[in-house]
């Protein structure tokens, strides 16, 4: 804050260019962006290096799919070595085989004995039920055979419960013989049961042969039926539901055991390949075999190593990302110099691609057949550096993330293709977005961009359509939510961060701010230029493909210094008294520059965004002021006192097509309003002032070319014409004739 403090106390122009660029502000400081740079190389160095997995298939040395030619030199195998199963398949198989394990039960032996002494009890108390020895209900004969008994009394009590208790006998020694259980047979979905009569021995017994205490009454009625009358059925029916004595306990932890036998007696091989065997020649199409034994050569050679991660292996992989991220790091250090001096939008720019890279580490980590490396979100990803940044950075972030993602997923270059080229194409549909709900238009031209690509790469290699469809569902899934995440993101870097999106600069574009209310009271002259630069600027930039909203904004904003001393500027003399004309030249040079001093300072006092400040002191870049530096050498005995640096802005000079686009038209604009007699000499004015700014360097940094120079000159030309061009004057009708 002290630094700020200074610099809108003292208003020395030259300190504009040093608070643009301070070192002592964390956003520029080299050792952030570098310490940014090496964490984030090493993060996608650690997805580089992590995704060697034994016991899947994720090991990727020879990444490759089925129908594409093998362009590597031959493989022949170093030594004998199995070739695994696919690793899906193989827990598919293990699966299955856990669940064809037999629940297993332990036999008690008492169980029958128990149940026999417990039926011979219930007889005998039946008995002196029958002969009015028992009167109530007591623990053996309990409550609801007590109560059922009561209406065999006016029959032949005792011989009915002498056949009672004979057919229930009967019945419960068939029931033990075939199996009694303790848990619903129901619950199993095997066939068969296991019974553990001894350690290491068992019985295997149907599962239509069990009874358990949940169906024994079923299994009583049925049996008993033809032997009982209906009463009688009755009583034996509940004397069957207290006999709940299984012989077989159904044991979770043995069962839990049988299932892991299981499991591990499944094979994970399914061939061999022998020592000196060609496992592909170069030139020969790879097939599904081909791939299986490619993947377990690898997976061998790394089992025969004691350690599968080594520092080479960091090593490798850390130089990988490295020269994948270099290609972004060095196209923001050359082409967008804005970007790689800020040291929040380096790390946001790194954070994009860091995303990428996990997702696509995420893709190769969770154990599944679909095709979820289509899922990776690098068209939101490249939505959000459109939108945030710029389309051409949208772009180049585009390529490093897909060179990211194919390469941690080990070469894939199918996949990486298709990714980069639905991300580019994400990334232009989002270019001249004008609100937010834009961005689900987007959705269209996402999934076309998937299938094109998936379609072609499939059809390419012959693939079967089943796997096509499962990569287009993919596809669309990824196509649906990629608006919502990119809107999710940007609300959040938004909110958290001062970087100004277009959708921000829509806040701008309206000429109720207190700014430019204040320029149309104080300066109306100022005022008025500044309304037709912008729409002369907005031309300009639709006509080049720059950001018409971004220079239009600027343009609004780039002149509001002169709110503080506008008498000093010519626009707003309207009496005709020209202040300078008592002033010494250097005075009302630094008088001049002053009007950019001051408007940074207000642009900041009202929380302007510094995308739109940026215009205030890049609109005269370094460009000389000439008329006073003339009347100084005029006046000068000795020229070469006259220095001058003191007659020039210091800058910073226009540092993209949109600030250079606002310099052009603020001196257009300008000329516009001299004397000027036709169409040509308009022409020629303008196009010899772009080029002495030209010459002069002024737009060296602003990646405009000369071709966008001449067609911004062709539209200032025409457009000002069009708003300056003279009326005839009509003729009035005869005094007499009114």
């Amino acid at each position: 804050m002290a630094r700020k403090a200074n610099f809108f106390q003292h208003y020395h122009y030259k300190q504009t260019l040093e608070y643009y660029q301070e070192q002592d502000n964390p956003k520029s400081k080299n050792y952030i962006k570098v310490l940014i740079m090496l964490l984030t190389t090493i993060i996608c160095t650690v997805f580089f290096s992590m995704h060697i997995d034994i016991n899947t298939d994720q090991s990727l040395e020879y990444r490759t799919v089925p129908g594409y030619m093998w362009t590597n030199q031959k493989v022949v195998a170093e030594f004998t070595f199995p070739v695994f199963k696919n690793y899906n398949d193989y827990l598919i198989e293990v699966n299955k085989a856990r669940d064809k394990a037999l629940p297993v039960f332990f036999v008690d032996k008492s169980a029958e004995f128990t149940c026999n002494n417990h039926l011979e009890a219930i007889y005998k108390n039946m008995i002196l039920f029958c002969s009015d020895s028992l009167k109530s209900p007591n623990g053996i004969l309990v409550e609801p055979i007590f109560n059922e008994l009561i209406t065999l009394r006016a029959s032949n009590c005792s011989a009915e419960i002498q056949k009672i208790y004979s057919g229930i006998k009967e019945l419960m020694k068939i029931v033990y013989q075939n199996g009694f259980i303790n848990e619903n047979i129901s619950s199993f979905s095997q066939n068969e049961i296991s019974i553990q009569t001894e350690p290491n021995f068992e019985r295997i017994i149907k599962k239509e042969l069990l009874t358990d205490i949940n169906n024994i009454s079923l299994v009583a009625k049925r049996y008993l039926s033809n032997k009982l009358n209906e009463k009688s059925l009755t009583v034996a029916i509940e004397i069957v539901k207290v006999l709940n004595h299984p012989k077989y306990i159904f044991s979770k932890d043995m069962t839990e055991r049988n299932k892991e036998v299981s499991a591990e007696a499944v094979s994970r091989y399914e061939g061999i390949v022998r020592e000196g065997e060609t496992i592909i020649a170069k030139g020969e199409t790879v097939t599904e075999s081909t791939l299986k034994k490619l993947t377990s050569y690898r997976k061998s050679k790394l089992l025969k190593k004691d350690v599968i991660y080594t520092f080479w292996t960091f090593i490798g992989g850390f130089g990988h990302s490295a020269i994948i991220y270099s290609v972004l790091i060095l196209y923001l250090f050359f082409i967008r110099k804005r970007i790689f001096s800020d040291n929040l939008q380096v790390g946001i720019i790194s954070l994009i691609l860091i995303l990428s890279a996990f997702f696509a580490w995420l893709t190769i980590t969770i154990p599944t057949k679909l095709p979820v490396e289509y899922l990776i979100i690098i068209p939101s990803l490249s939505m959000l550096a459109a939108i945030v940044f710029d389309s051409r950075t949208a772009f180049y972030t585009t390529v490093a993330m897909a060179l990211m993602a194919s390469g941690i997923r080990g070469n894939d270059y199918s996949t990486g293709l298709i990714l980069l080229f639905t991300g580019t194409i994400a990334a232009y549909t989002v270019r001249d977005i004008q609100n937010r709900t834009q961005m689900f238009q987007s959705i269209l031209f996402i999934l076309i961009s998937f299938i094109i690509g998936i379609a072609s790469i499939n059809l390419e290699r012959a693939a079967d359509l089943m796997p096509m469809l499962n990569q287009l569902a993919m596809a669309s899934i990824n196509s649906f939510v990629s608006p919502l995440i990119t809107f999710g993101l940007l609300i959040l870097i938004e909110k958290y961060t001062r970087i100004t999106t277009d959708f921000r600069l829509q806040e701008f574009d309206k000429l109720n701010h207190p700014l430019l209310v204040k320029l149309n009271e104080i300066a109306p002259g100022t005022y008025q230029h500044v309304l037709s630069m912008a729409s002369l600027a907005e031309r300009c930039a639709s006509a080049i493909n720059a950001n018409p909203l971004l220079a239009k904004v600027g343009a609004y904003f780039h002149d509001i210094g002169k709110l503080v001393m506008p008498e000093l500027f010519i626009e707003n003399q309207l009496d005709n008294q020209n202040k300078h004309d008592s002033m010494l030249p250097k005075s009302s040079a630094e008088a001049i520059k002053q009007h950019v001093i001051e408007g940074v300072k207000l642009g900041h006092e009202y929380n302007l965004p510094q995308r739109i400040i940026d215009f205030i002191p890049t609109h005269h870049g370094t460009t000389l002021i000439k008329h006073f530096y003339a009347t100084a050498l005029e006046q000068a005995e000795d020229k070469s006192t006259v220095n001058e640096q003191d007659y020039r802005y210091p800058g910073p000079k226009p540092f993209s097509k949109e600030t250079a686009i606002v310099m052009i038209c603020d001196f257009s604009e300008a000329l516009s309003r001299l004397e000027i007699s036709s169409k040509d000499e308009l022409d020629k004015i303008i196009s010899s002032n772009i080029k002495e700014r030209m010459l002069d360097g002024q737009f060296d940094d602003s990646n405009i070319t000369f071709s966008e120079l001449q067609t911004i000159k062709d539209v200032c030309v025409k457009s000002l014409l069009g708003s300056s061009h003279q009326r005839i004057k009509y003729k009035e009708i005869p005094a007499e004739k009114k």
